[in-house]
C-alpha cells in the first residue's frame, strides 16, 4: 500500500516526513501543470490571438509561464523544504544535535519555519537574508513587472522610459530568489556522505517537495522575464566611450576582454572540483549544548566521531552523487538538484565565458559583438554560479551563529575559486557589452570607430 508519510524517530520524539514515492510523484505532477501551462500560452497565441494583449507586451506562452512560476511560489514556502537529522548513538544513548535548535528528532522545515525557526535560536542574519532572498525579492519582482506594462505604452515619455528600466531591473534581479536553494543541495550531500549503514552517527537528509516548487519558481520566473521586451531606450546625444575603448583602442579593448576568459575558465575548472563548503563537529560544544555528562567526551574520542563528521562537498562530488541518487533511487527531486547545480551552476557560466570571448573577438562587427553577444546576454541572466556563491556563503555565515552548539558549516577554497571565477565573469560581461554598446551607438549617430 501507498503512504505519503513515513515517520523517523529517535528516543523521545518522531519526525513525520514524506516518503520518497509521494515526493516523486508530487514532483512528476508539478511537471505536468507547468507544460499544461505553457501549452495553453502557446494554443492561445496560435489560435486565439485576440485575447493576447499585443503592443509590445509579453505573448500568452510568456505570461503562462510567469503564471504558473507564481502559484508554485506559494507551496514552495509553505511546504516542507527538507529534512534534516544528525544523532550519534553511544551504548545505547543518543544525542540529537538538531534539539540545540529548538528541533528534536530533526529539521523538517518549510520556508516559513526555517525563518522562524532561525529567529528563535539566534540565526538572525540567516532570516533576513532568507525573508529577503524568497519573499522581498519576488514581490519586488512582481511589482516591477506590473507597473512596466502599464506605462509601456504612456504618453508621458518619461514614464516610458521608467518602465523600461522596471523590466530591465526584474531581468537582473530574477534569479536572486534562489541562493538558499543551492546550499540546501550541499548539506544533503554533506549529511548522506556520513549516513552509511552500521555507523554511529546517523545523518538521513532529504530534499522535499517546497524545494523543488520553489526551485521552479525561480527557474521559471526567470527564463519568462527575459523574454519580455523592454521599452526602446531613448537616444543619448552624448557619448562617452568606456575606460577601456578610451585608453586602449578599440583592438586593445577587444584583446584585453578576451584573454579574460583563460583565467576565469581556469578558476572554474578548479573551483568545481575542489571542496567548496565542509561541515565539522565541535565534542565539547555539542556535550555541553545538549547538557550531556561530560564523560562522554572520552567516548566520542575513542570512537572518533568528530572525524566521521568531518565531510566536505565540491559541485563535482554533489553532482555525481545527485545524479546516482536518481538513478538508483529513482529521487526526482535528486534529479532537479543535479541540473540547478549541473546546468545553471556549472554549463551555463562555462557557455557564457565562451560566448563573451566571442563577442571580444567580434568588437569590430556590425553589431558589434555579434550573435555572440546576444547570447552572451541571455546566458549571464540565466548562469546562477553568482547565486550559488551568494547562497553557500550566506548559509555559512548564518551558521557561525551555532558555532557554539557544536555543528559548523565552513567555506572551503573551492568556493572563494568559484567566487573569483565569478568576479572576473562579470568584469568580462560588463567589459564586453559595454564596448559593443559604445560602438553601436557611435555608428547609428555616423561615427565609423570601426575604422
Amino acid at each position: 500500500m501507498w503512504h505519503p508519510q513515513q515517520k523517523n524517530k529517535t528516543s523521545a520524539h518522531t519526525i513525520v516526513t514524506h516518503t520518497t514515492d509521494f515526493i516523486n510523484r508530487v514532483d512528476i505532477l508539478i511537471v505536468v501543470f507547468i507544460l499544461a501551462c505553457f501549452g495553453a500560452g502557446c494554443l492561445i497565441d496560435a489560435k486565439l490571438p485576440s485575447y493576447t494583449l499585443g503592443g509590445g507586451h509579453p505573448s500568452a506562452k510568456v505570461i503562462s509561464l510567469l503564471v504558473s512560476s507564481y502559484l508554485l511560489l506559494l507551496p514552495g514556502l509553505f511546504t516542507t523544504l527538507f529534512t534534516f537529522l544528525i544523532k550519534v548513538v553511544i551504548n545505547g544513548q543518543e544525542i540529537d544535535t538538531t534539539a540545540v535548535l529548538k528541533r528534536p528528532g530533526g529539521l523538517n522545515e518549510s520556508m516559513i519555519s526555517l525563518c522562524q525557526m532561525l529567529f528563535d535560536t539566534g540565526g538572525i542574519l540567516g532570516g533576513i537574508l532568507i525573508i529577503l532572498y524568497a519573499m522581498v525579492v519576488p514581490i519586488v519582482k512582481l511589482t516591477l513587472l506590473t507597473f512596466g506594462e502599464i506605462w509601456r505604452h504612456s504618453e508621458d515619455t518619461a514614464k516610458v522610459q521608467q518602465a523600461r528600466w522596471c523590466v530591465i531591473g526584474v531581468q537582473q534581479v530574477s534569479k536572486w530568489a534562489c541562493p538558499d536553494m543551492f546550499a540546501y543541495i550541499l548539506i544533503l550531500y554533506l549529511f548522506r556522505a556520513f549516513n552509511k549503514p552500521g555507523s554511529i552517527i546517523k545523518g538521513p537528509a532529504s530534499l522535499d517537495v517546497g524545494f523543488t516548487c520553489f526551485s521552479m519558481f525561480c527557474v521559471l520566473s526567470t527564463i519568462s522575464t527575459l523574454a519580455i521586451q523592454p521599452p526602446k531606450a531613448e537616444t543619448e546625444k552624448i557619448i562617452d566611450p568606456p575606460w577601456l575603448v578610451k585608453y586602449f583602442g578599440l583592438q586593445g579593448a577587444k584583446y584585453c576582454s578576451f584573454v579574460l576568459v583563460f583565467p576565469l575558465l581556469m578558476l572554474l575548472g578548479y573551483g568545481i572540483w575542489a571542496p567548496c563548503m565542509g561541515m565539522r563537529l565541535d565534542a565539547d560544544l555539542l556535550i555541553a549544548a545538549n547538557g550531556m555528562d561530560p564523560g562522554m567526551k572520552k567516548a566520542m574520542d575513542s570512537l572518533k566521531i568528530a572525524d566521521m563528521v568531518h565531510t566536505d562537498v565540491s559541485l563535482a562530488n554533489c553532482i555525481m552523487a545527485l545524479c546516482q541518487w536518481f538513478a538508483t533511487k529513482f529521487e526526482v527531486t535528486s534529479g532537479f538538484a543535479a541540473i540547478m547545480l549541473g546546468i545553471f551552476v556549472g554549463v551555463l557560466t562555462f557557455l557564457d565565458a565562451i560566448s563573451l570571448a566571442l563577442a571580444a573577438l567580434k568588437l569590430d562587427a556590425k553589431p558589434s559583438g555579434g550573435k555572440a553577444l546576444a547570447r552572451a546576454h541571455v546566458l549571464k541572466h540565466v548562469s546562477m554560479l553568482d547565486v550559488f556563491v551568494m547562497g553557500v556563503l550566506v548559509t555559512c555565515l548564518a551558521g557561525n551563529a551555532y558555532r557554539d552548539r557544536g555543528t559548523v558549516f565552513i567555506v572551503e577554497p573551492g568556493l572563494l575559486a568559484l567566487l573569483l571565477a565569478e568576479f572576473l565573469h562579470y568584469a568580462m560581461y560588463n567589459l564586453v557589452s559595454s564596448a559593443a554598446s559604445y560602438v553601436d551607438a557611435m555608428t547609428d549617430i555616423g561615427n565609423d570607430v570601426l575604422s
